[in-house]
């Protein structure tokens, strides 16, 4: 997978390149999001893991920095994923985004072995896709334990375990709008369908309609 030296010193290169969200997760370009709450400091002592959207598909990667005397070696290592590939040139576009020079690119063969993927190994996961039939602005008491959010329907989807999509990060699509991450915060069972709940958002960014993806 690929390296970037980065000229300049590493935590000030880091700090231009990576923010951080009101979770305390480190956020990457558009759509990159760390799986959990992070420190610039973290990526240094690494790695940490990312998951971003790519090409129409979720892409899960860890990042390594090494803080070298003049520069910032940036480690970037895949799970097998066929978006793979798209890592390299979005990380230099991010890079120069942030007006920093790189002054070496490379594959590191130490970091390329393989990582199993969350589904299939030789695909990377893959991605499910359901519509908003139905939303609701909710309040704690709708939800236990929640601040107050949004609760959306979804269309016919009944998954065997619907537990295990909580804490997941979707991509929310509405015709009117820009694609939004997200991440789900508590799931229900109907029965014949689920309902995922987003905190803080409301019907004006996930109105019914609206595309739901994430990760099987």
């Amino acid at each position: 997978m690929p390296t970037f030296t980065i000229e300049g010193d590493c935590r000030g290169a880091l700090a231009r390149i990576f923010e951080t969200g009101d979770d305390g997760r480190l956020t990457f370009g558009w759509n990159g999001r760390s799986l959990a709450p992070a420190k610039l400091d973290d990526l240094i002592s690494g790695p940490v893991g990312f998951c971003d959207y790519l090409m129409e598909g979720f892409v899960f990667y860890e990042i390594r920095a090494e803080d070298r005397t003049s520069s910032c070696l940036l480690n970037i290592r895949g799970r097998g994923s066929n978006r793979d590939e798209y890592i390299r040139p979005h990380f230099r576009h991010i890079i120069n985004l942030a007006g920093l020079v790189i002054l070496a690119e490379a594959d590191d063969p130490e970091i390329t072995d393989d990582i199993p993927s969350r589904s299939n190994p030789a695909t990377g996961p893959s991605c499910l896709v359901a519509d908003v039939i139905d939303a609701f602005e909710a309040k704690s008491a709708v939800v236990a334990g929640s601040v107050p959010g949004l609760v959306v329907v979804l269309d016919a989807f009944r998954p065997p375990e619907p537990q295990q999509y909580v804490d997941r990060p979707v991509v929310i699509r509405t015709a009117e709008s820009e694609p939004r991450f997200a991440r789900i915060g508590a799931v229900r069972d109907h029965g014949a369908t689920i309902s995922f709940f987003f905190q803080n958002l409301t019907m004006a960014d996930v109105p019914i309609g609206s595309r739901v993806e994430f990760e099987a």
